[in-house]
């Protein structure tokens, strides 16, 4: 990207104000370098950190390890996650822009994604559901070979990638919000690592049940109906910086609503407009009479 958004109040953090130089050095140059794209992944070297900071060695590892115990920056070999909101760094826009944004997301390698998640979430969820393998030999030669009853077997009544969807599903919150995302919105969204980091945030203020609700009441909304994607949702800053609640907005927007239909201007006793009292015929005749008396006076007046 060109550009590149910093928020003011990243100046006003403590645990940023009192860092090593260095690390607030590296902190600068990881949120506005020329090697940023559109998702948190981003994958520069030690050399390159080197080349544009002079941090280098045991100062470079020292300054990372400050920056992931803040928990704003995970690292992982050469590979950066931005886990911070002190800058616009997860890019949103119409269908190019996140056709391209996806396109950088899936070329990051499954296991620095993996590492990252446990490093966001604090678990690391299995990958592989695969069922047990059963020992059906017979362990002495003396056994009837006949078939074993399904109390021995205890055969799974489900198994393979529909179970290990719905296991997945059932353990991770994130995979439950592409759910109803999807579900209400007819989409087919799949990658939930985009959201991972905001919505551990927010699972801090409201449970996942009201962020499935405030799902649900999106296609009601005037603004949201036809904008709303996973990651806007679960936004905490907008692109000025200032904080953001689109959950709250969601649930409580039908609460603001006038309950009664009349609005209040019509609900306000007007006063009727007065109305001309109607002249006769007799009284206008008049009137006219003493208008032609009047500007005879003024014709006499005008020529003496």
């Amino acid at each position: 990207m060109k550009t590149r958004i910093i928020y003011p109040q990243l100046w006003l953090d403590t645990d940023f104000a009192e860092c090593s130089v260095e690390a607030q050095l590296l902190c600068m140059f990881l949120v506005s370098n020329p090697y940023i794209g559109l998702s948190r992944y981003s994958r520069i070297s030690d050399r390159q950190i080197t080349f544009h900071t002079n941090i280098a060695g045991k100062a470079l590892e020292k300054a990372k390890q400050e920056l992931q115990s803040m928990k704003w920056f995970f690292f992982e070999g050469e590979w950066i996650y931005h886990n911070h909101s002190i800058a616009y760094v997860d890019y949103e826009g119409r269908d190019r822009v996140m056709e391209s944004k996806g396109d950088e997301i899936n070329k990051v390698p499954e296991e620095i994604k993996e590492v990252f998640n446990g490093l966001i979430t604090g678990f690391k969820p299995v990958l592989n559901h695969k069922p047990k393998t059963l020992n059906l030999k017979q362990e002495t030669k003396g056994e009837c070979e006949g078939k074993p009853d399904e109390a021995t077997l205890q055969i799974p009544k489900s198994s393979g990638k529909a179970a290990s969807e719905s296991d997945e599903a059932a353990a991770d919150p994130a995979l439950k919000v592409l759910e109803q995302y999807n579900q209400t919105f007819g989409k087919s969204v799949k990658s939930a690592r985009a959201i991972r980091a905001n919505l551990s945030y927010w699972l801090e203020e409201y449970s996942l049940e009201q962020i499935l609700e405030a799902i649900r009441k999106a296609p009601k909304h005037q603004f949201f109906k036809d904008k709303l994607t996973p990651q806007l949702l679960l936004r905490r800053k907008n692109q000025r910086g200032e904080d953001v609640d689109y959950i709250s907005d969601l649930l409580n927007f039908d609460k603001k609503a006038v309950k009664k239909s009349t609005p209040p201007w019509e609900m306000r006793s007007v006063r009727p407009i007065p109305t001309e009292p109607e002249i006769s015929q007799e009284e206008i005749e008049r009137n006219l009479k003493t208008i032609g008396e009047i500007r005879q006076k003024l014709v006499v007046g005008v020529s003496i």
